[in-house]
């Protein structure tokens, strides 16, 4: 049986995912935002697809643990840490969170 804080993380985890696909139905329709189709298709949704169906009962040293669609966003597409999207603080949470589950 999931722990709390599991169903809680996989509730944030299934919002993004939810996001993700509507930013992705947006930039397919040619509406300007920060992520763009590559990102969300190749790393952010597939990714939190993963998260939704991993087995937390073997979760790797919270040293290892890290959201690569966080340390995209930060660091390589250099995403605004001013004006922040919705994604992107969820994204944010989500790679705390994992660390601490």
């Amino acid at each position: 049986m999931e722990s709390e804080k599991v169903r809680l993380f996989k509730k944030k985890v299934d919002i993004a995912l939810r996001i993700s696909k509507d930013d992705l139905r947006r930039r397919k329709n040619d509406a300007p935002g920060e992520s763009t189709i590559e990102q969300l298709e190749e790393t952010i949704i597939p990714e939190m697809e993963k998260l939704l169906k991993m087995d937390y009962d073997n979760l790797p040293p919270a040293k290892d643990r890290y959201l690569v669609s966080f340390a995209y966003a930060f660091r390589v597409w250099e995403w605004s840490m001013v004006n922040t999207t919705r994604l992107f603080d969820l994204l944010v949470e989500l790679n705390r969170e994992y660390k601490e589950l």
